[in-house]
Formats: structure tokens, sequence, C-alpha cells
């Protein structure tokens, strides 16, 4: 009974939509017919062939609708010298990997610096070379050895101190203390993963159990019963799913705690052996035979440091030649890399803006590449007019956009314009593309998907309304022919929004007046 009733009330709505549909009223009004008078013979009058419109209320959107396009990701390389294009090394519909050179600028002049410098610096750089590798590595080796030598020397003459061998017994407890702490937390640790797997299993066994008996109802019941099963049944499978993922991690848990334990314990043994080792070491003291040992040590390596200086002598003048050398190389270097158009990203050379022979300039744009990885929603600016709209809105950046695609029928997608065309530059051309950025939903589009875009420009609701061909609309006049009783006047009127299908009334009319178009 209430079934009968929901859907009595539901056509019963239907059916006053339907009666109270904003549609401008369009309807033919026939001539008067003249009455035929004595000695006369009656006449006919042409019928009335005006069209007369009712001014309406509701509400007026004005929707912006066109055709976009999925496309690779472009990407201006651009140069960052000036120079002529020497080479290009790639065609357009090639694929380029990131780092790959796309073009090269001459870089003759370059060259030629670059070969006199190197051949400069390396004839220096062999005189010096010729006259330190005599005792350059020996000097640096022994100095090593004797700073080595009288550090161990001070070491072994100098008692413990009361605070150092507070220290070092306070290292050993603190050793002994970690050690018993870790083996007391790696215990620890492995027995609650080994609970956490235990845990795990018993929950997967108590879904299991459920999905089996919701799996039993399932096969008897029917309707609205069976529908609500089949949903139970569906969300225990993924929830045993997750409950095997979780005993699968508590397996790998539990493992690695049973592997931290022993390798910590191990850690903290050795930690503790190395402290009572030292400690031992100190309550000896020094060996007056070691001390000697070491003095002798000590001389010795002073006196290899002494002869392997004597050995090494470079002139400063040709060390700063060098220097200077290496600078200059560093420096031609950057600029003939500079002269090379490198690719920034992986992907396919959709178009060459520069040719062979041409002349560029810092900033001029080279090359322009396709990231197929990074799909992009594009339209023409050009091509957006469409519906009777003759001028270009003006669009926003971040305004909302409602998307459908013909890949996916019936989908509705949500975003938003991500980039508008760009204005003309010193070394850059005008663009006359929209980029928009939307929410996939998860699913997968392909270069060349095309999609429909509406973009609500204006609304506003409960105000008055004509069709476009009601209004005599200029730059300065707006007016109408209304009919009051059967008479034509020209009447003015304000309007608001204007869209290709309704005309807002501001002013002037009412709701209901009728207007005639002849």
């Amino acid at each position: 009974m209430k079934r009968v009733m929901v859907l009595s009330i539901f056509l019963v709505v239907l059916l006053l939509t339907a009666c109270s549909s904003k549609t401008p009223t369009v309807s033919s009004t026939p001539a008067a017919v003249e009455s035929p008078t004595a000695g006369n013979a009656p006449t006919a009058t042409p019928a009335d062939t005006a069209k007369t419109y009712t001014v309406q209320r509701g509400t007026i959107e004005d929707i912006f609708i066109f055709n976009g396009t999925i496309s690779p990701a472009q990407f201006t390389v651009s140069s960052s010298q000036d120079g002529i294009v020497q080479k290009i090394f790639v065609i357009p519909g090639q694929s380029v990997k990131e780092g790959d050179v796309i073009a090269q600028l001459d870089f003759e002049d370059l060259q030629a610096q670059l070969d006199s410098a190197k051949l400069s610096t390396e004839q220096s750089q062999r005189v010096i070379d010729q006259s330190a590798q005599a005792g350059q590595l020996e000097v640096q080796q022994s100095q090593i050895a004797l700073d080595a030598a009288q550090q161990d020397l001070a070491q072994t003459k100098e008692p413990p101190t009361a605070v150092v061998l507070a220290q070092a017994q306070t290292a050993v407890r603190q050793a002994q203390a970690n050690l018993d702490t870790v083996k007391n937390n790696a215990s620890q640790a492995k027995n609650q993963a080994k609970a956490e797997m235990d845990k795990a299993v018993a929950d997967l066994q108590s879904i299991q159990q459920q999905y089996g008996e919701a799996v039993a109802k399932l096969k008897k019941a029917r309707g609205q019963d069976a529908a609500d099963l089949e949903t139970q049944v569906k969300d225990l499978e993924t929830q045993m799913r997750a409950a095997e993922a979780a005993i699968s991690l508590a397996v790998i848990n539990y493992d690695t705690a049973r592997n931290n334990e022993a390798a910590a314990v191990s850690d903290a043994q050795a930690t503790f052996d190395l402290a009572k080792a030292q400690l031992d070491d100190l309550l000896k003291g020094p060996d007056k035979f070691v001390i000697a040992e070491k003095e002798r040590a000590v001389r010795s390596a002073e006196l290899a440091v002494s002869q392997a200086r004597q050995k090494t002598a470079t002139d400063p003048a040709l060390q700063s030649a060098v220097e200077a050398g290496r600078l200059q190389i560093k420096q031609i270097e950057d600029q003939i890399a500079a002269r090379q158009i490198i690719a920034p990203i992986s992907g396919e050379l959709m178009s060459m803006i520069a040719l062979t022979g041409d002349t560029v300039q810092v900033g001029s744009p080279v090359v322009i590449l396709g990231d197929s990885s990074r799909l992009d929603l594009v339209a023409n600016g050009a091509e957006m007019l469409t519906g009777g709209r003759t001028t270009m809105p003006t669009l926003s950046m971040s305004q909302a956009v409602e998307i459908t695609f013909s890949r996916y029928p019936g989908k509705t997608f949500t975003g938003t314009i991500s980039q508008l065309p760009q204005l003309a530059t010193e070394t850059t051309d005008a663009t006359n593309t929209y980029h928009f950025a939307f929410d996939t939903q998860g699913l997968t589009f392909a270069s060349g998907d095309q999609a429909e875009l509406k973009i609500v420009l204006q609304r506003k609701d409960n105000v008055l309304y004509l069709p476009p061909e009601a209004v005599n609309a200029s730059q300065y006049r707006s007016s109408v022919t209304q009919r009051v009783d059967g008479s034509d006047t020209s009447v003015d009127v304000q309007i608001g929004i204007t869209t290709p299908d309704k005309i807002e009334i501001t002013g002037g009319l009412s709701e209901g007046d009728v207007v005639v178009v002849k």
C-alpha cells in the first residue's frame, strides 16, 4: 500500500512540474476580420503571423559549453644562451629521455679558447708534478705518522685520573645494565610480537566463521534479505583479506623481533666486554719500557717529516698559473654545455620552434616536448565559441568546471582552470590554450580522449526573462513590443544576464506581460 501511495505522489509531482515549465509561451494571434457592410462583399484580412511571448519568472544560467581533449603535458624548452642553432639531433614525433641533447648552438669560438687554456694549464701542471712528485706523498704520510706517535706517547705517559677511572667504572656498570635491559626488552618485544600474531590468527578465524554463516544464510535468503546478506558477505570478504594481511605482517614482526633479540644482545655484550677491558688497562698504569719505546718512535717520525719536506719545493707562480687555467677551463666548459639544449624530461618531441641556422636569444623557445606520462586536459580558445556565443567570456584561474568524457558516458567529473592563455613576451609568442585540472576518480585516460566542459558563468534565481528574439537589444537601448488588450506598444526595458536562450528583464515589464515579435 505504501509503495502505491509513493508512486502516486511521484506521478502527481511529475505532472505539476511539467505544467509549471518555464519555457516562454509562443502563440500565433489571428488578425481581426472586418464585418461586411451594406453594398460591400465580405473581405478576408490576412492572418496575424506575429509571435507572442509571455514574461516568465524562473532561473537563468549562463553556461559556457565547449569541447576539450586529453593530450600529453607540454614543456617548452628554451635556450639559456645567445647564438646560432648549429645542429638539431631529433625530429618531431621522436621520443627523448631526460638529459638527451636535443639541439646545439655554434661553439667553435669557445672550442678554440678551451683548447688553448687546456694546453697552457697542462704545461704548467707538468712542471709542478715533476718537482713535487718525489716528496709530496711522503710528507703527508710522515706527518700522519708523527701525529699518531705523539698522541700515542702522550696517552701512554698520562696516568688515569680519578675522573677517568670513575668514568670507566661507570661505563662498565652502564654496559652491564644495558646488557640486562636489552635482554629483557628484546624478550618482551618478541613475546609482544608473538601475542599480536596469535591475535591476528584468532581474528581471521572469527571472521571466517562469520563469513561461513553469512554464506549459508545467503543461499536460503530471498529479496531484500538476500541483498543485505550479499553486502554482508562482500564486507566479510574484505575483512578476511585485511585479516590475512594482518597475519602476514604479524609473522614478519615476530621473525624480526627474534632476529633483533639476538643481534641486540650480541651488541650489548660486546659493549660490556670493551668497557671492562678499558677499565682493566687503566688500573694497571703506564709501563716505563713502553714509554721509552714510544719516545724513540716520535723522534724517528720527526726526522722523517723533515727529510720529506726538503724534497718538495713548488714554484708559487706556476701554482697560480695552474689554478687560473683550471678556472678558465671550467668557465669555458660551462659556456659550451650551456649551448647544448638538453631535454629536461622524458617524452616526445611535439614541435621544433627554432631550426638549424636560426639565431636565438636567452629565453627563446627552441622545442616543445610532450610528457605522455603526464596527461593534460586542454581546450583551444579559437574553438570554444559554440552554441551561438560570439564573444569569449572572461575566465579565471581555479574557476570550477564540470566535465564529461566520451570514454565514460554518463559519468561527471569536477575540475578547475589550471592555466590561462599566455600573453606574448619579447621571446615567446602568445598562446590561446586553456588547461584544466580535474579529479580522475581513479580512472584511466589516454591521449586523444574527447571531453565536454561546462562552466557556469552566471546564475540568477527568481528573475523575469524573455527569449532573445523577443527583445530588440542594442548598445544604447533595449525595447520590446508589448501587447495590451490587442494594442501593440514599444516599451523600453532594462536587461541583465543574456544567454543564448534567455534575457533577464530587470525593469520595464512585469511577470505575465505579453510581448509580440512581428
